[in-house]
């Protein structure tokens, strides 16, 4: 399974405050991955979930735990223009 969210956001007269850092986790049961670009006028963000394994077995629970808390992380997600 993968979800993939792309989002382009015009700044317009705005000044980025925030927005997420580059990451990438990555271990037995899937990755995660967020980046983070920006030019004068747009901010891009791509997020990607992958849980490459068909069944999950309880031993392993802990790195899916690990990936889906960093999907819904804030700081994985927040963007802040003023």
């Amino acid at each position: 399974m993968s979800q993939t969210v792309s989002l382009r956001l015009k700044k317009g007269e705005s000044e980025v405050v925030r927005v997420p850092d580059d990451r990438e986790i990555e271990n037995d049961v899937g990755a995660f991955r967020v980046t983070a670009t920006e030019d004068d006028e747009w901010i891009e963000v791509e997020r990607t979930l992958e849980i490459t394994a068909v069944t999950v077995p309880q031993d392993l629970w802990p790195e899916l735990r690990a990936l889906l808390l960093a999907e819904e992380s804030a700081r994985n997600r927040t963007i802040i223009l003023k």
